[in-house]
Protein backbone atom coordinates (compact mmCIF):
# COMPACT_ATOMS: atom_id res chain seq x y z
CA UNK A 1 0.00 0.00 0.00
CA UNK A 2 1.50 3.32 -1.10
CA UNK A 3 0.51 6.40 0.86
CA UNK A 4 1.50 10.01 1.23
CA UNK A 5 0.24 10.85 4.70
CA UNK A 6 -3.52 10.33 4.44
CA UNK A 7 -3.66 10.95 0.69
CA UNK A 8 -4.01 8.47 -2.13
CA UNK A 9 -0.92 8.31 -4.35
CA UNK A 10 -1.50 8.22 -8.14
CA UNK A 11 -0.23 5.10 -9.83
CA UNK A 12 0.75 4.19 -13.39
CA UNK A 13 1.28 0.75 -14.90
CA UNK A 14 3.90 0.08 -17.59
CA UNK A 15 3.77 -3.26 -19.44
CA UNK A 16 6.28 -4.29 -22.09
CA UNK A 17 9.57 -5.93 -22.90
CA UNK A 18 12.93 -4.84 -24.29
CA UNK A 19 11.95 -1.35 -25.44
CA UNK A 20 11.08 -0.43 -21.86
CA UNK A 21 14.44 -1.79 -20.70
CA UNK A 22 16.52 -0.04 -23.35
CA UNK A 23 14.54 3.19 -23.13
CA UNK A 24 13.96 3.35 -19.37
CA UNK A 25 15.37 6.86 -18.88
CA UNK A 26 13.52 8.44 -21.82
CA UNK A 27 10.39 6.62 -20.64
CA UNK A 28 10.74 8.08 -17.16
CA UNK A 29 11.25 11.55 -18.64
CA UNK A 30 7.99 11.13 -20.57
CA UNK A 31 6.12 9.87 -17.49
CA UNK A 32 7.27 12.87 -15.46
CA UNK A 33 6.01 15.24 -18.11
CA UNK A 34 2.63 14.34 -16.60
CA UNK A 35 3.28 13.94 -12.86
CA UNK A 36 4.99 16.39 -10.55
CA UNK A 37 3.67 15.12 -7.21
CA UNK A 38 3.97 11.72 -5.49
CA UNK A 39 3.70 8.75 -7.83
CA UNK A 40 3.84 4.97 -7.65
CA UNK A 41 5.07 3.29 -10.85
CA UNK A 42 4.16 -0.38 -11.25
CA UNK A 43 5.79 -2.24 -14.12
CA UNK A 44 6.14 -5.68 -15.65
CA UNK A 45 8.84 -5.64 -18.32
CA UNK A 46 12.15 -7.21 -19.25
CA UNK A 47 14.25 -8.33 -22.18
CA UNK A 48 12.36 -10.93 -24.20
CA UNK A 49 9.34 -10.70 -21.90
CA UNK A 50 6.19 -12.55 -22.91
CA UNK A 51 2.63 -11.65 -21.99
CA UNK A 52 1.43 -15.24 -22.11
CA UNK A 53 4.14 -17.47 -20.63
CA UNK A 54 7.44 -17.47 -18.81
CA UNK A 55 10.34 -16.42 -21.01
CA UNK A 56 14.10 -16.80 -20.88
CA UNK A 57 16.69 -14.21 -21.80
CA UNK A 58 20.31 -15.29 -21.36
CA UNK A 59 20.46 -16.58 -17.77
CA UNK A 60 17.21 -14.99 -16.51
CA UNK A 61 13.72 -16.50 -16.64
CA UNK A 62 10.74 -14.24 -15.92
CA UNK A 63 7.05 -15.07 -15.48
CA UNK A 64 4.58 -14.08 -18.17
CA UNK A 65 3.19 -10.58 -17.71
CA UNK A 66 -0.37 -11.85 -17.27
CA UNK A 67 0.88 -14.46 -14.78
CA UNK A 68 3.01 -12.19 -12.60
CA UNK A 69 2.16 -10.83 -9.16
CA UNK A 70 1.46 -7.30 -10.40
CA UNK A 71 -2.23 -8.02 -10.72
CA UNK A 72 -3.09 -9.16 -7.17
CA UNK A 73 -0.84 -6.42 -5.78
CA UNK A 74 -2.58 -3.82 -7.92
CA UNK A 75 -5.95 -4.93 -6.56
CA UNK A 76 -4.63 -4.86 -2.98
CA UNK A 77 -3.19 -1.33 -3.21
CA UNK A 78 -6.35 0.40 -2.11
CA UNK A 79 -4.50 3.65 -1.44
CA UNK A 80 -2.86 3.72 -4.86
CA UNK A 81 -5.20 5.32 -7.39
CA UNK A 82 -4.49 3.79 -10.80
CA UNK A 83 -4.47 6.69 -13.24
CA UNK A 84 -2.84 5.53 -16.47
CA UNK A 85 -1.20 2.57 -18.20
CA UNK A 86 1.00 1.75 -21.18
CA UNK A 87 0.82 -1.62 -22.97
CA UNK A 88 3.57 -2.11 -25.55
CA UNK A 89 6.07 -4.62 -27.02
CA UNK A 90 3.39 -7.03 -28.21
CA UNK A 91 5.39 -8.88 -30.87
CA UNK A 92 7.52 -11.23 -28.77
CA UNK A 93 4.75 -13.76 -28.30
CA UNK A 94 4.39 -14.13 -32.07
CA UNK A 95 8.05 -15.11 -32.28
CA UNK A 96 7.47 -17.57 -29.44
CA UNK A 97 4.82 -19.30 -31.58
CA UNK A 98 1.61 -17.70 -30.33
CA UNK A 99 -1.02 -16.55 -32.80
CA UNK A 100 -2.22 -12.99 -33.27
CA UNK A 101 -5.58 -14.03 -31.83
CA UNK A 102 -3.91 -15.25 -28.63
CA UNK A 103 -1.93 -12.03 -28.25
CA UNK A 104 -5.05 -9.92 -28.86
CA UNK A 105 -6.83 -11.87 -26.14
CA UNK A 106 -3.90 -11.20 -23.79
CA UNK A 107 -4.15 -7.46 -24.50
CA UNK A 108 -7.89 -7.58 -23.93
CA UNK A 109 -7.35 -9.38 -20.62
CA UNK A 110 -4.78 -6.79 -19.50
CA UNK A 111 -7.07 -3.90 -20.45
CA UNK A 112 -9.97 -5.53 -18.64
CA UNK A 113 -7.96 -6.00 -15.46
CA UNK A 114 -6.83 -2.38 -15.50
CA UNK A 115 -10.37 -1.12 -16.03
CA UNK A 116 -11.60 -3.35 -13.21
CA UNK A 117 -9.27 -1.43 -10.88
CA UNK A 118 -10.26 1.96 -12.32
CA UNK A 119 -12.85 2.33 -15.11
CA UNK A 120 -11.37 5.77 -15.86
CA UNK A 121 -7.78 4.53 -16.28
CA UNK A 122 -6.11 6.17 -19.30
CA UNK A 123 -4.76 3.20 -21.27
CA UNK A 124 -2.38 3.42 -24.23
CA UNK A 125 -1.76 0.39 -26.45
CA UNK A 126 0.94 0.58 -29.11
CA UNK A 127 0.64 -1.03 -32.50
CA UNK A 128 3.49 -3.42 -33.36
CA UNK A 129 6.29 -2.12 -35.64
CA UNK A 130 4.66 -3.78 -38.63
CA UNK A 131 6.15 -1.49 -41.29
CA UNK A 132 9.64 -2.00 -39.88
CA UNK A 133 9.37 -5.79 -39.82
CA UNK A 134 7.71 -5.89 -43.25
CA UNK A 135 10.65 -3.96 -44.72
CA UNK A 136 13.14 -6.69 -43.76
CA UNK A 137 14.76 -8.69 -46.52
CA UNK A 138 14.94 -12.46 -46.05
CA UNK A 139 18.65 -12.22 -45.18
CA UNK A 140 18.14 -9.47 -42.57
CA UNK A 141 15.19 -11.34 -41.09
CA UNK A 142 17.23 -14.52 -40.65
CA UNK A 143 20.11 -12.54 -39.14
CA UNK A 144 17.98 -10.74 -36.54
CA UNK A 145 15.97 -13.87 -35.78
CA UNK A 146 19.18 -15.76 -35.02
CA UNK A 147 20.53 -12.90 -32.85
CA UNK A 148 17.37 -11.90 -30.95
CA UNK A 149 15.38 -15.15 -30.92
CA UNK A 150 17.81 -18.00 -31.63
CA UNK A 151 15.26 -20.73 -30.78
CA UNK A 152 12.72 -19.38 -33.26
CA UNK A 153 12.13 -21.21 -36.56
CA UNK A 154 9.14 -19.21 -37.81
CA UNK A 155 9.49 -17.90 -41.33
CA UNK A 156 9.51 -14.24 -42.31
CA UNK A 157 6.20 -14.58 -44.19
CA UNK A 158 4.52 -16.25 -41.20
CA UNK A 159 5.68 -13.47 -38.87
CA UNK A 160 4.54 -10.77 -41.27
CA UNK A 161 1.13 -12.44 -41.63
CA UNK A 162 0.62 -12.77 -37.86
CA UNK A 163 1.90 -9.26 -37.19
CA UNK A 164 -0.51 -7.88 -39.79
CA UNK A 165 -3.41 -9.64 -38.05
CA UNK A 166 -2.19 -8.39 -34.66
CA UNK A 167 -1.93 -4.84 -35.96
CA UNK A 168 -5.40 -4.96 -37.50
CA UNK A 169 -6.85 -6.30 -34.26
CA UNK A 170 -5.23 -3.65 -32.09
CA UNK A 171 -6.54 -0.92 -34.35
CA UNK A 172 -10.08 -2.15 -33.58
CA UNK A 173 -9.70 -1.73 -29.80
CA UNK A 174 -12.15 0.66 -28.14
CA UNK A 175 -11.80 2.45 -24.82
CA UNK A 176 -8.02 2.79 -25.19
CA UNK A 177 -5.69 5.09 -27.11
CA UNK A 178 -3.95 3.21 -29.93
CA UNK A 179 -0.57 4.64 -30.99
CA UNK A 180 1.37 3.86 -34.17
CA UNK A 181 5.12 3.25 -34.42
CA UNK A 182 6.39 4.88 -37.63
CA UNK A 183 9.14 3.32 -39.67
CA UNK A 184 11.53 6.25 -39.02
CA UNK A 185 11.79 5.32 -35.34
CA UNK A 186 13.67 2.15 -36.30
CA UNK A 187 17.05 1.56 -37.89
CA UNK A 188 18.74 -1.69 -38.85
CA UNK A 189 17.17 -3.32 -35.79
CA UNK A 190 13.52 -3.84 -36.78
CA UNK A 191 11.92 -4.07 -33.32
CA UNK A 192 13.92 -1.80 -30.99
CA UNK A 193 13.36 1.95 -31.18
CA UNK A 194 16.72 3.50 -31.94
CA UNK A 195 18.27 5.59 -29.22
CA UNK A 196 17.92 8.94 -30.94
CA UNK A 197 14.16 8.36 -31.37
CA UNK A 198 13.39 7.12 -27.85
CA UNK A 199 12.65 10.51 -26.24
CA UNK A 200 10.16 11.51 -28.93
CA UNK A 201 8.67 8.00 -29.17
CA UNK A 202 7.81 7.73 -25.50
CA UNK A 203 6.39 11.23 -25.44
CA UNK A 204 4.16 10.29 -28.38
CA UNK A 205 3.11 7.11 -26.55
CA UNK A 206 2.04 9.04 -23.46
CA UNK A 207 0.79 12.31 -24.92
CA UNK A 208 -2.86 11.28 -24.39
CA UNK A 209 -2.31 10.99 -20.63
CA UNK A 210 -3.71 13.94 -18.71
CA UNK A 211 -1.31 16.23 -16.88
CA UNK A 212 -2.04 15.30 -13.27
CA UNK A 213 -0.32 18.20 -11.52
CA UNK A 214 1.28 21.50 -12.40
CA UNK A 215 4.81 22.56 -11.62
CA UNK A 216 8.28 21.37 -12.49
CA UNK A 217 9.98 18.07 -11.79
CA UNK A 218 13.52 18.19 -10.44
CA UNK A 219 15.98 15.74 -11.98
CA UNK A 220 16.47 13.98 -8.63
CA UNK A 221 12.82 12.91 -8.61
CA UNK A 222 12.99 11.05 -11.90
CA UNK A 223 14.03 7.42 -11.19
CA UNK A 224 16.99 6.68 -13.45
CA UNK A 225 17.76 3.24 -12.04
CA UNK A 226 15.61 0.44 -13.34
CA UNK A 227 13.79 -1.57 -10.66
CA UNK A 228 14.57 -5.16 -9.82
CA UNK A 229 11.89 -7.72 -10.62
CA UNK A 230 10.08 -9.04 -7.55
CA UNK A 231 10.66 -12.61 -8.70
CA UNK A 232 12.72 -14.23 -11.41
CA UNK A 233 15.10 -17.15 -11.86
CA UNK A 234 18.76 -16.30 -12.33
CA UNK A 235 21.21 -19.06 -13.24
CA UNK A 236 18.51 -21.58 -12.30
CA UNK A 237 17.95 -20.14 -8.80
CA UNK A 238 14.88 -18.28 -7.56
CA UNK A 239 15.53 -14.63 -6.75
CA UNK A 240 13.18 -12.43 -4.73
CA UNK A 241 13.41 -8.67 -4.29
CA UNK A 242 11.32 -6.54 -1.97
CA UNK A 243 9.03 -4.02 -3.63
CA UNK A 244 9.05 -1.12 -4.26
CA UNK A 245 12.69 -1.52 -5.26
CA UNK A 246 13.39 2.11 -6.31
CA UNK A 247 12.62 5.31 -4.37
CA UNK A 248 13.28 8.97 -5.19
CA UNK A 249 11.62 11.97 -3.52
CA UNK A 250 8.00 10.84 -3.27
CA UNK A 251 8.33 8.42 -6.17
CA UNK A 252 8.42 4.63 -5.87
CA UNK A 253 8.84 1.94 -8.51
CA UNK A 254 7.76 -1.69 -8.20
CA UNK A 255 8.54 -4.37 -10.80
CA UNK A 256 6.95 -7.77 -11.22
Amino acid sequence: MITDGSNVVPGVVLLGASNLVLGWRPLMNAVFDHWHGPLHIMTAHGMGRSYLASSRFCWRTAPGILECSLWPKLAENGRTSLSAALITDLGNDLVYGRTAAEVLQAVSDAVGRLLDVNPDCQIVVTRPPFESVKSLSQQRYLFFRSVLFPMCSISRLEIIDQMYKLDEGIRQFRGVTVVSQPLEWFGLDPIHIRRRSQESAFRVFLESWRKEAAGSTGPDRVPRRRPRMAFCRMWGKDRFYEQPSVFSEGVSVSAW
